[in-house]
């Protein structure tokens, strides 16, 4: 998966990805973090262009927020897995 930061200060993430299943997930999941304030995906549109995932917090990083997010998404991905055998 490639990932492209577009925009990045201490409270906000803007990135560009390849993948919306992927940006869904994390979209999702990043809002079980109480300081996140916006985590949003935004397509221009479906057939042509990629994904932004946007995240701003109101305490911390941005950055460490979208880190905490993808591990706890890892974690669920890898109970399914488990599951599944």
């Amino acid at each position: 998966m490639q990932v492209t930061v577009l925009e990045e200060s201490a409270k906000k993430l803007v990135l560009e990805l390849d993948n919306s299943t992927i940006g869904s997930m994390i979209e999702g999941e990043i809002w079980n973090d109480e300081n996140v304030k916006v985590s949003a995906q935004k397509l221009k549109h479906p057939l042509v262009g990629k994904p932004q995932l946007i995240i701003e917090v109101s305490k911390g990083s941005a950055r460490d927020a979208l880190n905490s997010a993808v591990e706890r998404v890892k974690k669920e991905i890898e109970k399914l897995k488990k599951s599944l055998k």
